[in-house]
């Protein structure tokens, strides 16, 4: 490690006063004042950055000592490290990566990201088209079956330009002379019945008398009758133009009109839950027109909860339903263990953070039933998909590793120079890899080997501070 070499400061500073000037009324007064304040403030940022510097390679080495003295003097192969509690898989990845071949319990796992799902979920649709109320409910309200969910009011009418507003107002004026005329002919059929009314009695009180024949009593209380029909026909048409006035009354109403008769309690619609579960998500959260068939609200079972994981279709065939799976939900929390339950059939397409598009497949994995605490839809969780357990198997960091000739090979130092050696890896994770032939305990590898680096060349380890 680079020693910290001081500022050079061994040279002798000398300070000039002020000379003597030929005219003692020309030399400046301040001159000497200000030469010694810049004087001062250099000398104090130069110390000021010297101590810096000092704290700084003071800090650096005391790290490089605790290390060295950690995993400079013990070996790794005479450590055994149990770990009591749990910690992040990304510990036991570390530990593992340590220079060396070292005998651990490898796995082979696929890892990626993923969140939490509602197995069951329930979209709650518009059955009807109308006027949406506003919801009561909030998200996280627990709901049961058949309990009343959003109101759906019938729709306000729509608004009305100037010609057809014309229009109407004279198909409302025509109504209501239609209904006045139906009137005057209602009048004039009562008027009728009365007059022929009278006639029946009169031509039936002459004929019981003899005046007249049977034939002229029995035309009388026909004529009666026809009164009577005319009437009753005078009357419903006056019905008739009466309703068409108000027809056409109301499609001259403006929206906004009479809406407190349209939104009557009893002609509204109401939408009930389908089961018992909670309040996921509106997707209309004030009120507003809907269409028959609209997606209103989700209900779902936070208790009943899956992990979906879209991993790389290449990696999707080493997984199998069963295998279990490490999900971390948080950073504080232990991980948990869950289970494949299912891998999907289709694939689909996501493109990457680099722009790339990659196929895509999603994994199901179940949560264990005592999940405490219980996450929420939509949690991102960190899974790691274990598809190959090896037990006391060499592990080496995947650092370490090169392809030559389209085999695995790594570079182990011997007396001070390496020598390339072919392995033979039994599985290869993003961090390390567990070799099944060519190395054995305690052989140094050289990690990162650059591209020049060639058989028989120079190496020398890392230097650790040494113990004192």
């Amino acid at each position: 490690m680079a020693d910290i070499v001081p500022f050079p400061c061994s040279r002798r500073a000398t300070t000039h006063g002020p000379q003597r000037a030929s005219n003692p009324s020309q030399v400046p007064a301040g001159d000497a004042m200000v030469f010694r304040a810049r004087a001062t403030l250099t000398v104090l940022g130069m110390s000021g950055a010297i101590a810096i510097l000092v704290a700084g390679s003071w800090w650096r080495d005391a790290f490089d000592r605790m290390i060295g003295l950690h995993f400079g003097v013990a070996r790794p192969a005479d450590l055994h490290l149990g770990i009591g509690r749990a910690v992040p898989e990304r510990v036991i990845h570390q530990v593992a990566r340590l220079p060396g071949v070292i005998q651990t319990e490898s796995r082979r796992s696929v890892e990626d990201e993923g969140r939490t799902r509602v197995k069951d979920r329930y979209l709650v649709s518009a059955p009807v088209s109308g006027r949406l109320a506003r919801p009561t409910l909030r998200v996280g309200d627990a709901v049961h079956a058949s309990e009343v969910l959003l109101t759906i009011l019938p729709q306000d009418p729509a608004l009305i330009d100037r010609r057809t507003s014309a229009s109407l107002a004279a198909r409302a004026d025509a109504a209501r002379a239609a209904l006045a005329q139906a009137r005057a002919e209602a009048a004039r059929g009562r008027a009728a019945e009365t007059l022929a009314r009278s006639e029946a009695a009169r031509a039936a009180d002459l004929a019981r008398r003899g005046f007249v024949s049977e034939s002229t009593r029995e035309n009388a209380e026909l004529t009666l009758r026809e009164r009577e029909q005319a009437r009753v026909a005078a009357e419903h048409a006056e019905s008739v133009a009466g309703f068409e006035l108000s027809a056409a009354s109301a499609a001259l109403q403006r929206a906004g009109v009479g809406s407190g008769a349209a939104g009557r309690p009893e002609e509204a619609w109401l939408a009930t839950a389908p089961v018992d579960g909670l309040v996921l998500k509106f997707l209309h959260d004030s009120e507003q027109p809907v269409l028959a068939g609209e997606p209103l609200l989700e209900l779902g079972d936070l208790r009943s909860l899956e992990v979906v994981v879209d991993v790389l279709s290449t990696e999707a065939s080493g997984i199998q339903p069963g295998q279990p799976v490490r999900l971390t939900l948080t950073r504080r929390a232990a991980p948990l263990i869950g289970q494949v339950r299912r891998i999907e059939p289709v694939a689909h397409t996501r493109v990457s953070a680099l722009g790339i598009d990659e196929q895509r497949v999603p994994v199901l994995i179940d949560l264990p039933a005592d999940t405490d605490p219980a996450p929420g839809g939509g949690w991102r969780v960190d899974a790691a998909i274990i598809v190959e357990t090896h037990e006391a198997v060499p592990v080496l960091p995947a650092g370490a590793l090169i392809r030559e000739r389209g085999r695995w090979q790594v570079f182990v130092e011997q007396r001070g120079r390496v020598s390339g050696r072919p392995v033979t890896v039994g599985g290869l994770n993003p961090r390390d890899a567990w070799i099944s032939g060519g190395l054995a305990k305690g052989d140094q590898v050289v990690m990162h080997p650059p591209d020049g680096l060639r058989e028989g060349s120079p190496v020398r380890a890392r230097p650790h501070p040494d113990a004192r």
